[in-house]
């Protein structure tokens, strides 16, 4: 299947063949989706969407909301980054549900070698807090983050 490089390039057939290859839909199709562009936040080196996901038929497996992750638009930085993104495509595909730390799910993750272009179609964890570096958190999420990144390493 070809990587859609941009939200806008993401067809209702696509998701469909996306999501049913990895049998995170089973008999649904994918007929509409609506597109939520993510604030990106500074250091960030791709885009980011919400899609909020209508199907043909009545299939509790399939996500209602995921988030598209794609890499640079920027030939020069996808080609910077093809280690990352190749990384972080292995991690999902070959790792995540082995991880010692709680990872979204990931429904679909793909990358183009020869272009460095790259999706990833993850759980939506939004229903969770962000914490921003520069607000800090207090000592309670400290406790838990430290706790997780050691069970990590």
């Amino acid at each position: 299947m070809r990587i859609p490089t941009a939200p806008q390039n993401i067809t209702p057939v696509w998701l469909t063949d996306a999501l049913g290859s990895t049998g995170a839909i089973k008999q649904a199709e994918v007929q509409s989706f609506q597109i939520e562009p993510m604030d990106d936040g500074p250091g960030y080196s791709g885009s980011l969407a919400r899609l909020t996901l209508g199907y043909s038929a009545s299939d509790d497996s399939g996500p209602r909301t995921l988030i598209a992750k794609f890499s640079s638009a920027d030939p020069n930085i996808r080609q910077a980054l093809a280690g990352l993104y190749t990384r972080e495509v292995r991690f999902y595909r070959e790792l995540a549900t082995q991880a010692q730390v709680p990872t979204p799910r990931c429904f679909y993750a793909d990358i183009d070698p020869n272009t460095g272009e790259s999706i990833l179609l993850l759980e939506d964890l939004s229903r969770f807090r962000r914490i921003e570096t520069a607000e800090g958190c207090g000592l309670a999420e400290a406790d838990m983050i430290i706790h997780h990144l050691a069970r990590f390493h």
